[in-house]
């Protein structure tokens, strides 16, 4: 399967994905599934564990990982419904 990068946040930000908070929703992380992205800034490769969000009857199936320390990448199955994209990094989360 393949991936598309949506966003990245720092540990003290947060981001909406599909209409997912991504700091106050439940994480279910798929067993087996590794997705294998590429930093769109550096062109890296990552091998990143992949989650099913859950909150207010939405679930979003995503990749992520750390890219530096503190900086973490969001990524999409390239065959994602358009609802799903991110809906961008919101200020003020918390990784409490």
């Amino acid at each position: 399967m393949g991936w598309v990068f949506v966003t990245s946040c720092t540990d003290r930000e947060t981001a909406v994905i599909g209409g997912v908070d991504i700091r106050s929703c439940n994480w279910v992380q798929v067993p087996g599934e590794i997705a294998h992205v590429i930093d769109p800034i550096y062109r890296q490769s990552f091998r990143f564990r992949v989650f099913d969000l859950t909150a207010d009857g939405k679930t979003v199936r995503i990749a992520c990982g750390e890219f530096s320390n503190g900086i973490s990448g969001f990524y999409l199955p390239e065959n994602a419904q358009p609802s799903a994209q991110a809906d961008g990094p919101a200020s003020g989360g918390s990784a409490a």
